[in-house]
Formats: C-alpha cells, sequence, structure tokens
C-alpha cells in the first residue's frame, strides 16, 4: 500500500513540476555591438610541445619510479628529471611523434639520463615509431589532458551506479 501510494505521489508531483516549467517569453531583436567579421585575430592557443633524443629501454627489469611494474609489451615511458617533476607527471598520458608516426604513451618511470624533452620508451613504444636497430631517435611530445568525453563516460558509470544501488535497496520505486 505504501510504495503504491508513493509511487503515485511520485507521479502526480512529476506532472505538476511539469506543468509549473516556465514558458519561454520571445524577447525583442538582440542587437549584435561587433559583428564576427570585424573582430580581431589575436592568435591561437597550442599545447606546448617538447622535443629531444627518443631511446628505449625495458621497463620489466624492475620497479619504476612511480611504483608500478610494467611489461615491455605496454606502451609507457620514462620522462627526464626535469619533465618527471617529482612523480607529477606518473599516470599521465603524452602523445610522442617522430617523423610521421606517433604514438600515445603513459608515464611510468624517470630516466635520470635524459635531458631536457628526451625520453625513454617502452619496446613496443618504440616500435611504433622506429625499428628498435635504430636506438636513437628524434621525437617531439606533447602531454594531453583528458578529452571531455572521458570524463562524461566517467559520470555516466557513476549515475548508473547509484541508480543499479537505489534500485537494489529500494530507494526509488520502480
Amino acid at each position: 500500500m505504501y510504495s503504491r501510494t508513493l509511487t503515485i505521489l511520485t507521479l502526480f508531483s512529476l506532472v505538476i513540476i511539469t506543468l509549473a516549467s516556465p514558458v519561454p517569453v520571445p524577447l525583442a531583436e538582440a542587437k549584435v555591438q561587433t559583428p564576427a567579421e570585424d573582430l580581431e585575430v589575436r592568435g591561437t592557443i597550442e599545447a606546448r610541445a617538447n622535443s629531444g633524443k627518443g631511446t628505449w629501454y625495458n621497463p620489466s627489469v624492475g620497479t619504476g619510479a612511480c611504483g608500478w611494474n610494467n611489461k615491455d609489451s605496454e606502451l609507457v615511458v620514462a620522462l627526464g628529471p626535469s619533465k618527471y617533476n617529482k612523480a607529477k607527471k606518473c599516470g599521465q598520458s603524452i602523445t610522442v611523434k617522430s617523423g610521421s608516426k606517433s604514438v600515445k604513451v603513459k608515464v611510468v618511470d624517470l630516466c635520470p639520463s635524459c635531458s631536457g624533452g628526451s625520453l625513454d620508451l617502452s619496446p613496443a613504444a618504440f616500435k611504433k615509431l622506429a625499428p628498435l636497430s635504430k636506438g636513437v631517435i628524434q621525437v617531439n611530445w606533447v602531454r594531453r589532458s583528458a578529452p571531455p568525453y572521458e570524463s562524461f563516460g566517467l559520470m555516466l558509470r557513476l549515475t548508473y551506479a547509484v541508480i543499479v544501488t537505489s534500485l537494489t535497496f529500494g530507494w526509488v520505486v520502480p
């Protein structure tokens, strides 16, 4: 009895809220003060690129500076001390380019001998750019923040978890 009454009351409340929603009122025609074609272009925002030498190493030898054990088959990278920034870059993704090829890798280690924008790639990551026999290549790389859809996907998963939990514990009446 209680759940049926609660369901009816909830549906009635939703109908009332929907009917009570404000209706948009047409406004007077707005004047454009500055047409878009008259605006001055001041420059563009670009990600700061780093460049240096790319070498390869075996991350499977031991635990990396970030505290993780990785395999040679993973797409991972070790940054030099100036870019590693006391482990603040651990877990971040960077895109490394050499010529026309590129690879997205995860920062998992420190490369003490790498200076400036130089880095050490896992064998799997290095092979995406050049054969291992080359040994050293010129690279450019940039850190990428998470795209908005990744954050949105996390939000959807959390919403789904809340709904499932609510239904499981009977907080929402079906």
